[in-house]
Protein backbone atom coordinates (compact mmCIF):
# COMPACT_ATOMS: atom_id res chain seq x y z
CA UNK A 1 0.00 0.00 0.00
CA UNK A 2 1.41 3.38 -0.72
CA UNK A 3 2.52 5.69 1.86
CA UNK A 4 1.39 9.42 1.07
CA UNK A 5 2.43 12.32 3.42
CA UNK A 6 0.21 14.59 4.86
CA UNK A 7 0.26 18.08 5.54
CA UNK A 8 -1.22 18.28 9.53
CA UNK A 9 -2.44 22.09 11.66
CA UNK A 10 -1.98 21.63 15.18
CA UNK A 11 -1.29 23.95 18.09
CA UNK A 12 1.63 24.47 19.11
CA UNK A 13 2.24 24.60 22.90
CA UNK A 14 3.13 28.03 22.24
CA UNK A 15 -0.15 28.79 21.51
CA UNK A 16 0.57 29.20 17.81
CA UNK A 17 -0.38 26.90 14.41
CA UNK A 18 2.34 24.75 13.37
CA UNK A 19 2.32 22.93 9.77
CA UNK A 20 4.35 20.11 9.68
CA UNK A 21 4.37 16.95 7.37
CA UNK A 22 3.76 13.76 8.49
CA UNK A 23 4.96 10.54 7.09
CA UNK A 24 3.64 7.53 8.01
CA UNK A 25 6.04 4.56 8.91
CA UNK A 26 5.35 1.07 8.15
CA UNK A 27 5.75 -1.01 11.16
CA UNK A 28 5.33 -4.03 9.37
CA UNK A 29 4.11 -6.84 11.52
CA UNK A 30 4.23 -5.43 14.51
CA UNK A 31 1.23 -3.58 15.00
CA UNK A 32 -2.22 -5.70 15.74
CA UNK A 33 -4.42 -2.88 16.36
CA UNK A 34 -6.15 -0.12 18.45
CA UNK A 35 -6.17 -1.82 22.42
CA UNK A 36 -7.77 1.62 23.89
CA UNK A 37 -8.54 4.76 23.67
CA UNK A 38 -8.03 6.75 27.29
CA UNK A 39 -10.09 9.96 27.88
CA UNK A 40 -10.09 12.41 30.84
CA UNK A 41 -13.06 13.68 31.61
CA UNK A 42 -15.06 15.33 34.32
CA UNK A 43 -17.38 12.75 35.54
CA UNK A 44 -15.95 9.46 34.27
CA UNK A 45 -18.85 7.21 35.17
CA UNK A 46 -21.26 9.69 33.09
CA UNK A 47 -19.19 9.51 30.61
CA UNK A 48 -18.80 5.67 30.31
CA UNK A 49 -23.07 5.34 31.20
CA UNK A 50 -23.57 8.13 28.37
CA UNK A 51 -21.65 5.41 25.74
CA UNK A 52 -23.39 2.72 27.04
CA UNK A 53 -27.13 3.92 27.19
CA UNK A 54 -27.06 6.36 23.71
CA UNK A 55 -24.35 3.75 21.55
CA UNK A 56 -24.76 0.39 23.03
CA UNK A 57 -21.38 -0.34 24.86
CA UNK A 58 -21.19 -2.10 28.62
CA UNK A 59 -18.87 -1.57 31.00
CA UNK A 60 -16.02 -4.51 31.03
CA UNK A 61 -13.36 -2.84 33.41
CA UNK A 62 -13.26 -0.46 36.26
CA UNK A 63 -11.07 1.26 39.05
CA UNK A 64 -12.29 3.50 41.73
CA UNK A 65 -12.29 3.63 45.36
CA UNK A 66 -14.18 0.32 45.59
CA UNK A 67 -10.83 -1.31 44.24
CA UNK A 68 -8.19 0.58 46.15
CA UNK A 69 -7.78 2.88 43.66
CA UNK A 70 -7.78 6.79 45.51
CA UNK A 71 -6.83 8.93 43.15
CA UNK A 72 -8.49 7.97 39.75
CA UNK A 73 -11.83 6.53 38.80
CA UNK A 74 -12.01 4.34 35.10
CA UNK A 75 -14.72 3.06 33.60
CA UNK A 76 -13.81 0.83 30.90
CA UNK A 77 -16.61 0.32 27.98
CA UNK A 78 -16.52 -1.87 24.90
CA UNK A 79 -18.64 -2.46 21.77
CA UNK A 80 -16.93 -5.41 19.42
CA UNK A 81 -13.57 -4.23 19.56
CA UNK A 82 -13.63 -0.59 20.25
CA UNK A 83 -12.78 0.00 23.72
CA UNK A 84 -12.99 3.66 25.43
CA UNK A 85 -11.29 3.91 29.36
CA UNK A 86 -12.99 6.95 31.29
CA UNK A 87 -10.98 8.40 33.86
CA UNK A 88 -11.86 11.52 36.40
CA UNK A 89 -9.50 12.48 39.80
CA UNK A 90 -10.82 11.77 42.57
CA UNK A 91 -9.12 14.60 44.90
CA UNK A 92 -8.22 18.00 43.56
CA UNK A 93 -4.71 16.18 45.36
CA UNK A 94 -4.71 14.51 42.16
CA UNK A 95 -2.61 17.55 40.04
CA UNK A 96 -1.69 16.42 37.25
CA UNK A 97 -5.24 15.35 35.83
CA UNK A 98 -6.68 18.21 37.74
CA UNK A 99 -4.67 20.81 36.05
CA UNK A 100 -5.11 19.04 32.48
CA UNK A 101 -8.66 19.27 32.81
CA UNK A 102 -8.78 22.83 33.60
CA UNK A 103 -6.67 23.49 31.34
CA UNK A 104 -8.01 21.85 28.42
CA UNK A 105 -11.33 20.45 30.00
CA UNK A 106 -12.28 16.83 28.74
CA UNK A 107 -10.37 14.75 26.03
CA UNK A 108 -8.07 12.14 24.90
CA UNK A 109 -5.30 11.19 27.09
CA UNK A 110 -3.66 8.40 25.52
CA UNK A 111 -4.64 5.71 22.01
CA UNK A 112 -2.85 2.65 23.24
CA UNK A 113 -2.20 -0.06 20.44
CA UNK A 114 -1.40 -3.51 20.58
CA UNK A 115 1.73 -4.93 19.02
CA UNK A 116 3.47 -8.09 18.81
CA UNK A 117 6.43 -7.37 21.13
CA UNK A 118 5.94 -3.99 23.30
CA UNK A 119 9.78 -4.25 23.71
CA UNK A 120 10.71 -4.40 20.06
CA UNK A 121 8.16 -2.07 18.68
CA UNK A 122 9.59 0.72 21.50
CA UNK A 123 12.96 -0.12 20.33
CA UNK A 124 12.21 0.03 17.02
CA UNK A 125 10.12 3.18 17.07
CA UNK A 126 12.63 4.83 19.04
CA UNK A 127 15.94 4.06 16.76
CA UNK A 128 13.34 5.93 13.74
CA UNK A 129 13.49 8.86 16.06
CA UNK A 130 10.52 8.40 18.53
CA UNK A 131 10.55 10.31 21.48
CA UNK A 132 10.33 7.73 24.68
CA UNK A 133 7.89 8.72 27.19
CA UNK A 134 8.63 5.50 29.44
CA UNK A 135 10.60 2.62 28.66
CA UNK A 136 8.64 -0.81 28.14
CA UNK A 137 7.98 -2.30 31.51
CA UNK A 138 5.77 -5.28 32.89
CA UNK A 139 2.65 -4.61 34.99
CA UNK A 140 0.39 -7.58 36.29
CA UNK A 141 -2.77 -7.63 39.19
CA UNK A 142 -4.23 -11.18 39.72
CA UNK A 143 -5.92 -11.20 36.03
CA UNK A 144 -2.35 -11.40 34.07
CA UNK A 145 0.28 -9.09 32.87
CA UNK A 146 1.00 -6.61 30.08
CA UNK A 147 3.95 -5.08 29.14
CA UNK A 148 3.56 -1.22 28.48
CA UNK A 149 5.76 1.69 26.90
CA UNK A 150 4.79 5.47 25.88
CA UNK A 151 6.45 7.15 23.35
Amino acid sequence: CAVTPMRVCMSAAAGRAVEEEVKPVDVGRMYEGFHHIELWVGNAKQAATFFMARFGFREVAYRGLETGSREVATHVVQQGNIRFAFSSALTPGNSQMSQHQARHGDGVRDVAFAVKDCRATYEEIVRRGGRSISEPREISDEHGSAVVATI
